[in-house]
């Protein structure tokens, strides 16, 4: 139900979300100094249903990260979605378009004021 699932646009990596996205825009103040919050939006699938509410998102590749490598600055997750999205680069190339030609030059001329110290 997720479009970035939906449209194929990459996998998911990583560890599932705990699942509590409903959001608010303030709490109501109560006169004891405590607050009251009530959920004012949620996210909600093309057919009708509540996604990532009470379920968090699941990944296509679950990768878990440690406490202990985490502190000495060692992201298993990150350093796992680089190594599989290099690889799917590596195994599906894709060539960056040549640049446009410099002339004619954007504006148009006669568009906007000619650069200093030309006609």
């Amino acid at each position: 139900d997720l479009e970035f699932e939906r449209y194929h646009l990459g996998p998911v990596i990583g560890s599932r979300t705990w699942g509590g996205v409903r959001g608010y825009f303030a709490p109501f103040r109560l006169r004891d100094g405590g607050g009251l919050v009530v959920s004012e939006m949620a996210l909600y699938s093309r057919h009708g249903r509540w996604v990532v509410e009470n379920e968090g998102v699941v990944p296509t590749l679950p990768v878990h990260d440690e406490p202990g490598p985490m502190s000495a600055g060692h992201d298993t997750q990150l350093l796992t979605a680089v190594r599989v999205l290099l690889h799917k680069l590596a195994a599906h190339p894709r060539p960056l378009p040549g640049p446009p030609p410099w002339e004619p030059a954007y504006p148009p001329k006669g568009r906007f004021h000619a650069p200093i110290g030309k006609p």
